[in-house]
């Protein structure tokens, strides 16, 4: 994924609250938190593979990536703390800060996702009674990963007009449906067979594992947005969150 190194940098004129010294460690920290990311999508596109490939042998390169990113994220959070300490900043380079510290956590917790998904995908590989999977799960999980991957690009590119785009576009919503899809196909299947059981459930939990993915993904947007224009937005209400999680 290639990314601005001027990012966080914005061109434009601006007051420098805390001079050349701020800038040169913020431009460290936010290469450091992109490299984290390409580590985390790698991980999600390798928990993918070992669902839909049966790629089993990359089941212990997640759950490894997922131990390097929980160091990673107390380290980069060290960081952004010491930032503020050393440079106590102000107005948007406070809010630069604050948004490393936001995305920190998210990647972390997308992760953790990548690590949860590549289990049950293996538990689910390994299961002698497994019913068959449709080819909308294989649909929202590449779903899932190109919305992540565009949101990744907007926000290594700055791009407040692309992230507006990805907030206000219809893919999240497909990506429900094909999870209501998949849910329904499952439930369908243990009603056929009761031995389908712990193998449905596991490929309910996981396409449970992607919308959260999905989610992510629009958080991850709705920061490009603020970092770029200051603004709060907020992609979707809690209580649409609530009524989608309902089964």
């Amino acid at each position: 994924m290639s990314y601005d190194k001027n990012f966080g940098n914005d061109p434009g004129p601006r007051q420098s609250t805390v001079g050349q010294l701020f800038l040169r460690d913020l431009e460290r920290l936010w290469t450091e938190l992109l490299r984290m990311s390409a580590v985390v999508e790698n991980a999600l596109r390798h928990s993918v593979d070992i669902m839909v490939h049966q790629r089993t042998d990359l089941t212990n390169n997640v759950i490894d990536d997922e131990r390097l990113v929980d160091r990673w994220e107390v380290r980069i959070e060290e960081k952004c703390l010491t930032i503020l300490a050393l440079h106590q900043p102000v107005a948007s380079d406070l809010r630069r800060v604050a948004a490393v510290l936001k995305l920190n956590s998210m990647l972390e917790r997308l992760s953790d996702l990548a690590s949860h998904i590549a289990v049950r995908a293996r538990k689910w590989n390994d299961s002698i009674n497994r019913p068959p999977l449709g080819p909308e799960f294989e649909e929202l999980a590449m779903g899932c990963l190109a919305l992540l991957s565009d949101s990744m690009d907007a926000l290594a590119r700055h791009d407040a007009a692309a992230a507006r785009a990805l907030l206000q576009g219809p893919r999240y919503a497909a990506i429900e449906r094909l999870r209501n899809t998949v849910r329904k196909q499952m439930k369908q299947a243990i009603r056929e067979n009761i031995d389908n059981f712990d193998s449905a459930l596991r490929v309910i939990n996981i396409v449970r594992n992607f919308k959260r993915v999905a989610e992510h993904a629009l958080e991850i947007a709705v920061e490009v947005v603020y970092l770029k224009e200051g603004v709060i937005l907020r992609h979707r209400s809690q209580r649409q969150i609530d009524l989608d999680d309902v089964d």
